[in-house]
């Protein structure tokens, strides 16, 4: 995988913290296509909407829960649809869950083909995994 084809999911690369939800899915696309428009707008609300998570758009991520929270980096990683996705141990994330529903229903809402996506993960975590549904890596 080369970096440019590749949009990361991680704890490690935060939102910007004076923009709104919106403003932080949007910021990608806008960059990379180096323009600010109402096309990428209405692709992110698309987005939301999908999720049922449009009534949010406007809010601060702070105020999110850590299930819409890993949906909104899901989105905003999205916006570059071209990419591969790579997750990054989604499980910290959420910490709560205990299989990978909650990604599969993203990633199914989101019509995100499955062989465009990479989840790296503990090998502590794989009990709560199905090997068949994409790739995933495992970390010692």
């Amino acid at each position: 995988m080369e970096d440019e084809d590749t949009v990361p999911v991680s704890v490690k690369i935060p939102f910007l913290s004076n923009l709104s939800v919106l403003e932080n899915i949007k910021l990608v696309a806008e960059v990379r296509e180096r323009s600010s428009n109402n096309k990428v707008q209405e692709r992110a609300m698309e987005k939301l909407r999908a999720l049922e998570m449009e009534e949010l758009s406007a809010t601060h991520f702070t105020s999110l829960d850590d299930l819409h929270y890993f949906w909104v980096q899901i989105i905003r990683a999205h916006m570059l649809e071209e990419c591969r996705m790579v997750i990054d141990r989604p499980f910290v994330f959420v910490p709560g869950q205990r299989n990978m529903d909650f990604i599969l229903q993203a990633l199914e809402r989101l019509n995100i083909d499955f062989d465009r996506v990479t989840i790296i993960e503990l090998v502590s975590e794989q009990h709560n995994f199905r090997e068949d549904i994409c790739d995933i890596t495992k970390w010692q």
